[in-house]
């Protein structure tokens, strides 16, 4: 029903700009007809929603940023990635201010199968993409796709590292929430004494 909805609201929008706020009310007289689902009804929101989605606003931000030195071993570094369910770990050199690379769990693994698990890391770092925190998530996505990278390294505006983006944010803002067998659930509300509430940093606000 909901591939229907899509044809049959641009076949009907033909030879016209399509505003979003038409595409929203359209979806809404669906719902309320029970020709979409809710889910797909949410999921119709979502995606017009990406459309006007920052970079900066679905990324991990600098302070929860997972890396390791570029002095590490191939060993040390695969501890690091197996211990955070990792498939790919950020490579810095001095600080996050400067990431030489991306090392992929899987270059790591065949490096320790041929005996070469005390090599340097960086030896084995790809090179990082690297994209500034204004950056639409729309156009990311579309660009990660064609270029077959999953993860970037976010810059700030005055060249400093902000957060890395992956693959995986950029669709979980579309479909929600993507678990698996790493991950593990925060909590980023609780409630208090009283009927308060602490509330992490990272919770958006409109939530």
């Amino acid at each position: 029903m909901f591939r229907k909805l899509m044809r049959s609201f641009f076949k009907s929008s033909e030879n016209k700009v399509v505003s979003e706020d038409e595409l929203l009310e359209t979806a809404k007289k669906a719902l309320e007809s029970k020709s979409i689902e809710n889910d797909e009804h949410e999921l119709i929101e979502s995606v017009l929603a990406f459309g006007d989605t920052l970079v900066r606003e679905v990324m991990t931000p600098r302070p929860d940023i997972v890396s390791v030195p570029d002095s590490f071993t191939v060993s040390a570094a695969m501890e690091v990635a197996v211990l955070n369910g990792f498939s790919r770990v950020p490579v810095s050199s001095e600080n996050l201010d400067e990431i030489v690379g991306v090392v992929f769990a899987k270059d790591m693994m065949e490096a320790q199968l041929d005996g070469d698990g005390e090599i340097l890391v960086k030896t084995l770092a790809r090179s990082p993409q690297f994209i500034p925190e204004t950056k639409k998530a729309g156009l990311l996505l579309r660009e990660m796709q064609s270029n077959h990278y999953h993860l970037a390294i976010v810059i700030a505006e005055y060249g400093g590292t902000a957060g890395l983006v992956t693959l995986e944010d950029l669709l979980e803002e579309v479909v929600g929430e993507i678990v698996d067998e790493f991950d593990s659930e925060e909590a980023l509300a609780e409630t208090l004494n009283g009927g308060g509430l602490r509330v992490h940093g990272r919770k958006p606000v409109d939530e």
